[in-house]
Formats: structure tokens, C-alpha cells, sequence
């Protein structure tokens, strides 16, 4: 096998990984690692992607593979250990970005990310958010407060044609709550938080990896920073199948990530004012 037709390959999946064909992208890569069981190129881009679909055995298999062929590839030390996290397998995680950071921590890519470090992970652990008591709640000032998950909803709504509303809350679940109108019932939005572990995770980039599960190839996302230029957030709007749309901004502060949920059954008027303005309303506290 040449080396030439090892980069035609290679330069296919990334081809195929532009037009979002994920499931061949990685078919391509398999027969690249069939020539070249030692191509660690491969196997990166193999495991990106399958960490991309969610099948995250596959991906860890990946990034074994790539450190196990270079030791000292810090970005391939950085991608297990998002995966370890992913798995929930907390303390290998933090091994794997010790050893990212040991190797490599001023030039890798996710170093030069906002100059933070590797040791940030994001807490998927539910079933702990679901021991919790009731969320602490409250509202003053037209405003919803949850000081559990850190948070406040302006509860004061003006519509486009001026007419003002107090908007309901309504707990759903521990960490998640509804916020609902009641001029239109159609209007709601859902808002999940997690709690992250006090680690320094990229807030940027952990927002970014958030937006990609939850878009299809039909999504339109766009990476964006609120309130006040200091918290990074994604929107992701996903064109749903029989018309309508699924929005989701996705929020990353130092301790929690929320989802910002509004679904849009159709193209009415009301209901995407609605949508395109309620998360102008939402406040995650800030540190002092």
C-alpha cells in the first residue's frame, strides 16, 4: 500500500465528514485502518466521529488505539478522557487530561482554547440530581429565582402587539422547570439544568460538544456568548420531519449546564416570537 493511497482515503472521510455522512465517513476510515492497522490519523478521526454519534465504546476503542500507537499525543490523551467523562468514568477521565495537560499544555488545541486547562468534566450523573430535595425557588421582583441550580427567568412577558403577561413556572422534575403562557398554552419553554463537577472544563468548548447530539442533518447551529458577552451558549434549531422545529440553546456556566427547550409546531407567528424571545429572559448567576 502507498502512502498515496492512504491520504486519498484519509482526504475521503473528510469529505464525507463536511457533508455530515457521518455512518460512511466511518466506513472509510475502517478501510484506512485495514491498510494501516498503525494509521493513529485514522483511528482520531474515527473516534471524533463516533463520539459524535454517541456510540461511545467505539469511540474509547478509538482513543486507545491512537495512544497506545503515539504515547505522546496529547489531543489523543485529551479525547479519551472526554469519552471516560462521557462513560462516567470519572477518575480514569481525570487521569486521561492529567496526562493531556503533562504532555502537551500550552500548544495542544484544546489548551489554546480560552487558556484553560484540561481538567474540567461535565456531571451526568442524574441519578444524584434526582435525590435532591425540590429546587429552592422563588420569585420577587417579576422575576422566577432558582437559587439551587443558580439561575433567574424574567417572568414579566411583553408580546409583539404590547400586550403584557406574567408567565407561569411550573417544577417538572428536580432540575428542570417549565415556564408557560398563558395568553397561549401552545408557548412553553423547558429548562434542564446539570450541575458539572468543580472542574475548568472549556465552557466553550464543552457547549459546542453539547450542540452536536442534538443535531441532525436538518439543524442549524450557531455558537453565540449571554448574557453580557461572559457565558457561552450554542442555539441548535432542528427542522423536525411533517414540519415544525425543536430549538435548543444550550448554556455553559463554571458550575451548570442548561437546555433551553422550545418546540415550534408550524410556522405560526405567536409561537416563534415566543421562542426567539424567552431565552433573552433566562440569567444564570455569575461568580463575584
Amino acid at each position: 500500500m502507498s502512502n498515496n493511497e492512504l491520504e486519498r482515503i484519509l482526504d475521503r472521510a473528510q469529505q464525507l465528514v463536511k457533508q455530515r455522512d457521518w455512518t460512511e465517513a466511518v466506513d472509510v476510515l475502517d478501510r484506512a485502518i485495514h491498510l494501516d492497522q498503525e494509521c493513529a490519523n485514522a483511528w482520531y478521526e474515527k473516534g471524533k466521529i463516533l463520539n459524535r454519534l454517541g456510540r461511545l465504546e467505539e469511540a474509547f476503542d478509538a482513543f486507545e488505539n491512537v495512544v497506545s500507537i503515539h504515547p505522546e499525543d496529547s489531543d489523543g490523551w485529551y479525547n479519551k478522557g472526554v469519552i471516560l467523562t462521557k462513560l462516567g468514568r470519572t477518575e480514569e477521565s481525570l487521569e486521561a487530561y492529567h496526562e493531556a495537560s503533562r504532555l502537551n499544555p500550552e500548544s495542544s488545541d484544546q489548551a489554546k482554547l480560552e487558556g484553560i486547562d484540561f481538567l474540567g468534566i461535565l456531571g451526568r450523573n442524574q441519578s444524584a440530581l434526582e435525590d435532591l430535595q425540590k429546587v429552592t425557588a422563588s420569585k420577587e421582583n417579576g422575576a422566577y429565582i432558582n437559587e439551587r441550580f443558580m439561575y433567574r427567568v424574567d417572568i414579566e412577558f411583553i408580546w409583539d402587539d404590547g400586550t403584557e403577561e406574567t408567565l407561569a413556572i411550573e417544577d417538572t422534575a428536580p432540575s428542570n422547570v417549565r415556564v408557560r403562557s398563558a395568553r397561549y398554552p401552545q408557548c412553553s419553554l423547558t429548562i434542564e439544568s446539570e450541575e458539572r463537577i468543580p472542574c475548568n472544563y472549556p465552557a466553550k468548548e464543552l457547549a459546542g460538544d453539547l450542540a452536536t447530539e442534538f443535531a441532525t442533518d436538518k439543524s442549524e447551529s450557531c455558537f453565540y456568548v449571554f448574557p453580557n458577552g461572559q457565558v457561552p451558549a450554542y442555539a441548535v434549531h432542528t427542522y423536525l420531519e411533517g414540519g415544525g422545529e425543536m430549538r435548543c440553546d444550550i448554556v455553559v456556566t463554571d458550575r451548570f449546564v442548561y437546555q433551553l427547550k422550545r418546540t415550534l409546531s408550524g410556522d405560526d407567528a405567536t409561537e416563534r416570537y415566543f421562542a426567539e424571545h424567552m431565552p433573552a429572559l433566562f440569567r444564570p448567576f455569575q461568580k463575584d
